[in-house]
């Protein structure tokens, strides 16, 4: 009997479930992976409404190219918008499999990921032996910065990360090793804990448990020097003082020498596991996961099935203050909770019960949610999926209404019709509301620009002003320095209009664009990368933006942000002489073209002497048709023919 409740709970581990409400309004939803198996385990919200997406992928297509095996796993990270689109991905792993566990945020604004590796090679060369921990770092643009392994010659698996107040990072999991990294043993598996330093070093790591087994689950910094582990257990003895069942929450709080400050075991008597901790504005916790028991701290809340969705609330102390169960006859659990904006509760999983408690099942198993007021007490809980297998793993509730989950869907048909997908497990993004919400609370990215301005001469960042022009008002709406270090620079961006952009630094040529925002279609990052000439004669800029009307040197409108950029220019370097020449295609009379591109260098530079531009600063040249830059038998090269040019032909004293 104990046999078959363990292998139904191993079934059962990352579950969930809904009844018979309102049918629910699946607002918008993506499939992101490729032809193998994609899962979507864990996500962060970043800056300009974008998330961070964590999982695995089997593909080495799509979500998976780049995948260091043909038929192996990998650990899987990538940045989206708000709409869906990637815009960066990364790929950790060797030629075996990886396994995605949890990803934390860091202070830097990238990211820090630990699972488990079998690879001797790619991103996992420091690997002790059979299974090692892998732990990644991941910069803000998608970079992998380094990648550490932990184990010893046993199984050992990294399960739980997080960025500590001091810039280090805290890791646990389940250690078979009493060798490697591992410097002790107690029973069959251990939970191992260690403190790293920002670099990745460990600076002190310990083992709890007793004689049976233990892993850490997930892991949180309560206040300076003092941490929680939360732990799975079944032993009755070493570490463990209050065992209850079969398989138990563990919770551990020790201080910054890895002693006990306390602990505290809930559940039942049966089989009780926990998958994700989070902390509430009031500065309790709130923990999801799976429950097989109806007694001890599940009592008065009756487990319908086989295994239910499990939250309960403590204080920072580990005192309880609630326990509910939530499900059907048959399986339920919960892999992640978000606290909503009216400080009640959304958790997510999976479900395959369908009764009358859980009054809707789309297939084998579907994604689950549940609707919780600030005690637990159930609002609605819904069953998202397909006929074939879906599974939800996050899940957060935005600020304007509505709700963000992540997790992996293999179906085509119910609720993923819409998706146009193929058999295989992808990440499945999607926004949702409430039963019977029809307002769509879209939320939409942040536009923004980003990039990195470099010297022409040496290639190497070089410190720039980036200056933002309204192309309607022609206000400039914003400013801003670059970081000299490394040329890197992000500016926010207005939501909707026309506007232009300027890369200007003393000593240096200028650079100009207009921002096109149709170029958002795939994310909301537009990316330019200037180049600077440094100034000297000979140095030249085209100035691609400024046009006249056709066959005359009347300027267009449009022209202005140009003109105001080399207005500018010349104002913040008033020891430099250019020469404004006017170009044109060969078509036509030559001697006519030739007359029509000293009229256009002379109404530029008339342009320049009404706005308050040092006439000594500046002389004018036509050349018609005989500098060409462009093919002339097309109209693509004959267009690049046609321009006005600023060189520098003199350094005043």
């Amino acid at each position: 009997m104990k046999l078959q409740k363990q292998i139904v709970y191993l079934l059962a581990v990352v579950l969930t479930t809904f009844s018979g409400l309102p049918a629910q309004k699946i607002f918008w939803q993506k499939a992101i992976g490729g032809s193998g198996y994609d899962n979507g385990m864990r996500m962060i919200p970043t800056d300009h409404n974008c998330f961070i997406l964590a999982g695995t992928t089997a593909s080495t297509d799509g979500l998976g190219k780049g995948n260091h095996s043909v038929d192996k796993a990998d650990i899987v990270v990538c940045r989206v918008s708000a709409e869906g689109q990637v815009i960066w991905k990364t790929l950790v792993g060797g030629s075996k499999t990886e396994q995605f566990s949890e990803m934390k945020p860091t202070s830097d604004g990238g990211v820090i990921i630990i699972g488990t590796t079998e690879s001797l090679d790619g991103d996992a060369v420091e690997n002790h032996g059979k299974m090692d921990f892998i732990l990644a770092k991941i910069d803000r643009f998608g970079k992998l910065q380094w990648t550490k392994c932990f184990g010893g010659v046993g199984n050992d698996q990294g399960l739980a990360v997080v960025e500590t107040s001091d810039g280090g990072y805290l890791i646990g999991g389940e250690s078979g090793s009493r060798t490697g990294s591992m410097t002790h043993h107690i029973g069959a598996l251990d939970s191992w804990i260690a403190k790293l330093d920002g670099g990745g070093k460990v600076m002190m790591e310990k083992t709890f448990g007793g004689n049976a087994n233990e892993r850490v689950l997930n892991l949180l910094e309560l206040k300076k020097d003092r941490y929680l582990a939360v732990c799975a257990t079944n032993s009755i003895d070493g570490d463990v003082k209050d065992p209850l069942g079969e398989k138990d929450v563990w919770l551990v709080c020790f201080s910054k020498n890895f002693d006990i400050v306390w602990q505290r075991t809930y559940g039942g008597s049966d089989f009780d596991e926990t998958h994700q901790i989070i902390r509430t504005k009031s500065g309790d916790l709130v923990l999801c996961g799976t429950s097989f028991s109806d007694d001890l701290d599940l009592e008065g809340s009756p487990n319908r099935g086989q295994g239910d969705s499990w939250m309960f609330r403590i204080s920072d102390q580990g005192n309880l203050k609630w326990s509910k169960l939530y499900g059907g006859a048959r399986n339920e659990g919960a892999n992640a909770v978000s606290q909503t904006p009216d400080g009640g509760f959304i958790m997510v999983g999976t479900s395959n019960s369908l009764d009358k408690f859980v009054e809707r099942n789309n297939g084998l198993y579907d994604g689950w949610v549940v609707r919780t007021d600030s005690l637990g007490n159930k609002i609605w809980w819904y069953n998202f999926g397909g006929e074939q297998f879906e599974y939800l793993y996050d899940v957060r509730a935005l600020e304007g209404g509505n709700y963000l989950a992540l997790g992996f869907a293999e179906s085509i048909k119910a609720d993923l019709l819409p998706l146009k997908k193929e058999l295989g497990n992808d990440f499945w993004f999607f926004r949702f509301g409430d039963p019977g919400d029809d307002n769509d609370n879209a939320l939409r990215s942040q536009p923004y620009l980003e990039g990195t301005v470099k010297s022409a001469a040496t290639g190497e960042p070089i410190s720039s002003e980036i200056i933002l022009t309204d192309n309607k008002t022609m206000a400039n709406v914003k400013k801003m320095k670059n970081t000299p270090s490394t040329g890197w620079y992000q500016m926010d961006l207005p939501m909707d209009g026309k506007f232009s952009v300027m890369f200007s630094q003393p000593g240096y040529m200028f650079y100009g664009q207009d921002l096109d925002y149709r170029l958002l279609a795939g994310g909301p990052e537009l990316r330019i990368d200037p180049v600077l000439e440094p100034i000297k004669v000979g140095s030249k800029v085209i100035l691609n933006l400024i046009v006249f009307e056709t066959g005359s040197y009347d300027l267009k409108p449009e022209s202005e942000p140009e003109l105001r950029r080399l207005k500018y220019f010349l104002e913040t370097n008033p020891k430099v002489k250019v020469e404004i020449s006017g170009h044109t295609d060969a078509t036509g009379n030559l001697s006519t073209k030739k007359e029509l591109s000293e009229r256009r260098a002379a109404r530029v530079r008339d342009w320049l002497l009404k706005a308050g531009v040092v006439g000594r600063q500046m002389q004018t040249a036509g050349y018609g048709a005989s500098k060409p830059i462009g093919d002339e038998s097309t109209e693509e090269g004959r267009a690049k023919n046609r321009r006005v040019e600023v060189e520098v032909v003199e350094l005043l004293d």
